[in-house]
């Protein structure tokens, strides 16, 4: 009896100690946090429509970084230019930001655009 009195005792101050490896909440949150509202919200993107991505609409990545301005569209894909560059960008990746619906965004990374741009000109679309 006296062995069960002190397990649940030690047990007992246990649970009432602070978990140290745990960071702090309000620490813990903080880079997430700002990383979040720099960035636009996945839940506020809506597809773009063909009519809304023009030749002249600037598109940017999920980061708020120029991703470039579309030159045309050609069949399913957005032709944009950056730098004297051209890009293709899928239009089903071009979004509309609803905080700011004149905001094009697109889901792909830069290094995605650059990769699909050199494989269609390597299967045989347009060189760029």
């Amino acid at each position: 009896m006296r062995k069960t009195l002190m397990m649940l005792a030690a047990g007992t101050a246990l649970l009432g100690a602070p978990a140290f490896a745990q960071p702090d909440s309000e620490t813990a949150a903080e880079p997430v946090d700002s990383a979040v509202a720099q960035a636009p919200d996945a839940v506020k993107l809506t597809p773009a429509t063909r009519e809304q991505v023009r030749a002249g609409a600037e598109i940017a990545d999920t980061g708020g970084n120029s991703i470039g301005t579309v030159q045309s569209i050609d069949g399913d894909t957005a032709i944009v230019v950056k730098d004297g560059k051209l890009y293709d960008v899928p239009l089903s990746s071009i979004h509309l930001d609803a905080g700011n619906p004149h905001r094009l965004v697109t889901t792909l990374a830069p290094d995605e655009i650059q990769a699909r741009t050199a494989a269609s000109a390597e299967t045989g679309g347009v060189t760029r």
